[in-house]
């Protein structure tokens, strides 16, 4: 393999050395971890093959050496890497990834469009072998990339990630290949798991304002979908609007025959499960329709051992195959109603809900967002769950369809540890967050309250954290940048019970925000943990709080970003407040305001009602039904 000295090197090559040493970095924050509550990954030789490499160069074998590039990314792709890098490890991964820019900015390789497709795939999973290598970010070699320009775009538009310091000229790319750019932009999404970074986070909201018309749709264009109401909820809607205009473009020519039935309701998603909050917020209040309606569910994606049928007349699937979704029953269908439980959640389902499969189609808020565009005609969710009904409209480009409650009926834990002595040097702080709920912003705000607490705290992390593609350890550093190494734990995809009872062990939680919680709220609830929340403007930062005031703890809401230091701290110093507030939640008032927080009559109501009732174009007036 090529190696750094004082003679010239060929453009593109980077000959100084690392800013920052990753593996002094690890070492000195070690002693602030705890063991992790998973086994580690095995083993794994983590080097790049150099001979093997340059003997392929030399013979001229282009295509063999990309292959060996995207294997080599592959042995990252799997288990994520839990704890410090080795020495020998950190010396593999930093010429690892010196080889693979050396060679893919070779004026002589040849890049085959397959080969580079392949990598491309692999894109989320170089940013962070990038991310993990003592170099940290792809910036040096893509500026010089870019200002050679040409052939150059291809290893300009591999390299050219989320965590970049500088800016490249996105629609360069589709000059290149359109093919190609709309697989890059979509795999650009996939390279952090949260927005702890601020880099990533603005990069992020620049790639989501973002469209060219010659955008193409592979699967990974959808992949902003979901992410971009936690990148920014201000610019949700002009990805989503670009998406769905595209995704119905293309699948406007697919033939769907449908023939309703009368009292047939199909609920389609991939996460009927039990374990899952989409079953949990809306299982009852299906179960309330099976006297009156026949229900198919309609699983999307690979099959599952874990799905629970009960309710369910018959159960069918979608799928992708060849690039294209095969089904035995939703393309031929005998439907009066499909609901889509949890659109954006599953990549399917945000093609999906672009076509148009049944008379009446409706959302929900098991993800509270709107399709801002899709075939989906209306949006149900609670009262109580808006911030003021006469602008509640603009938040959905669906008709709104409002129900007493907050628009979920959510089961109670199947799982309740003992709830121990919270730890007290440092305090120990749960923060049970999806990953995509992280950002810059809020972290500021949790250093804020660590560096003004009276006492020294910890906080907890519980995220559901994809543990491919080696998100984990830069993810920590991200953590670790803001908070500081003694004052982070992160514990990523954990199982239910040890999930409940990691959560146990915390004196008290915080909320995120802008998109905060709602199982999570029950779950610190069901243990008696004071949360505080951070109260906003719609169903994705208003369920907690209307969750809190039910159970008279409403002072734990936040009205500003102040106020919500201003609680968390007062929890901190004052253990007696704690205990005083949580004294009268037992897990017998949980159970009773779980079964109030929505009513199941007028869901019944709303359903009867609505599958007589295609929405009308320009009918914008909330339906009310109590």
């Amino acid at each position: 393999m090529p190696q750094s000295s004082s003679k010239k090197q060929p453009a593109g090559w980077y000959t100084g050395r690392p800013r920052l040493r990753l593996s002094l970095y690890y070492a000195r924050n070690a002693q602030h971890r705890t063991q992790l509550p998973m086994p580690d990954s095995a083993p794994r030789d983590l080097a790049l093959d150099s001979r093997a490499l340059a003997k392929a160069y030399a013979a001229g074998h282009s295509d063999k050496v990309l292959e060996m590039l995207h294997d080599w990314l592959a042995i990252y792709g799997g288990p994520s890497l839990l704890h410090p890098l080795s020495q020998h490890q950190q010396r593999a991964v930093n010429q690892g990834v010196e080889s693979l820019v050396y060679y893919l900015t070779r004026p002589d390789l040849r890049f085959g469009k397959r080969a580079v497709r392949r990598l491309l795939k692999q894109h989320p999973v170089l940013t962070n072998v990038i991310a993990l290598s003592d170099y940290r970010s792809s910036d040096h070699w893509l500026r010089n990339l870019l200002q050679r320009g040409g052939s150059m775009r291809i290893p300009a538009m591999l390299l050219h990630n989320a965590r970049n310091g500088l800016a490249g000229d996105r629609a360069t790319y589709f000059d290149l290949d359109a093919d190609l750019a709309s697989e890059w932009y979509g795999q650009y999404f996939f390279g952090v798991p949260g927005f702890a970074s601020s880099i990533a986070q603005e990069n992020l909201r620049e790639h989501l304002t973002f469209w060219d018309e010659r955008m193409q749709l592979p699967m990974s264009v959808s992949n902003g979908y979901m992410r971009s109401t936690y990148i920014d909820p201000t610019l949700d809607r002009v990805f989503k609007g670009n998406f769905n205009r595209l995704a119905q473009r293309v699948l406007g020519k697919v033939k769907i025959r449908n023939r309703p039935r009368g009292n047939r309701i199909g609920v389609i998603t991939a996460r009927w499960a039990p374990t899952h909050p989409t079953y949990k917020n809306r299982f009852p209040l299906f179960a309330a329709l099976t006297d009156a309606f026949d229900l198919s569910l309609i699983h999307v994606g690979p099959k599952r051992d874990d799905l629970e049928t009960s309710i369910f007349s018959s159960v069918h699937r979608v799928w992708l195959e060849n690039g294209r979704f095969q089904s035995d029953f939703l393309f031929d269908n005998d439907l009066d109603i499909l609901f889509f439980p949890d659109v954006g959640m599953s990549s399917e389902s945000r093609y999906l809900s672009n076509m148009r499969f049944a008379p009446v189609q409706i959302t929900t808020n098991s993800h509270p967002v709107s399709t801002f565009g899709s075939q989906i005609d209306y949006f149900l969710t609670g009262i109580e769950s808006e911030e003021a009904l006469e602008r509640a409209p603009t938040h959905y480009s669906e008709r709104l369809v409002l129900i007493p409650g907050i628009g979920t009926l959510p089961i109670k834990p199947s799982y309740l540890p003992q709830r121990k002595q919270a730890r007290q040097n440092p305090l120990l702080i749960g923060c049970a967050w999806g990953a995509l709920k992280f950002n810059h912003a809020h972290l500021q705000l949790l250093k804020t309250i660590a560096d003004s607490s009276p006492v020294p705290v910890r906080y907890r992390f519980l995220p559901t954290l994809n543990r491919n593609s080696n998100y984990y350890l830069p993810f920590r550093h991200d953590l670790e940048t803001i908070l500081g190494g003694e004052r982070v734990e992160l514990f990523p995809s954990q199982s239910y019970e040890r999930y409940m009872d990691c959560l146990a062990e915390c004196a008290l939680a915080l909320d995120s925000f802008p998109f905060g919680g709602n199982t999570s709220i029950i779950d610190c609830l069901s243990l008696r943990i004071p949360i505080v929340t951070r109260k906003g403007w719609q169903f994705y930062n208003l369920a907690g709080p209307v969750l809190l005031e039910r159970f008279g703890l409403g002072e734990l809401n936040a009205e500003s970003d102040a106020a919500f230091v201003r609680i968390a701290l007062r929890l901190i110093a004052d253990s007696e407040w704690r205990q005083r507030l949580m004294a009268p939640i037992s897990r017998a008032l949980v159970s009773q305001q779980m079964e109030a927080t929505t009513d199941v009559d007028a869901f019944r109501k709303a359903m009867h009602y609505l599958i007589g009732h295609k929405a009308k174009s320009g009918k914008r007036a909330p339906l009310v039904f109590d």
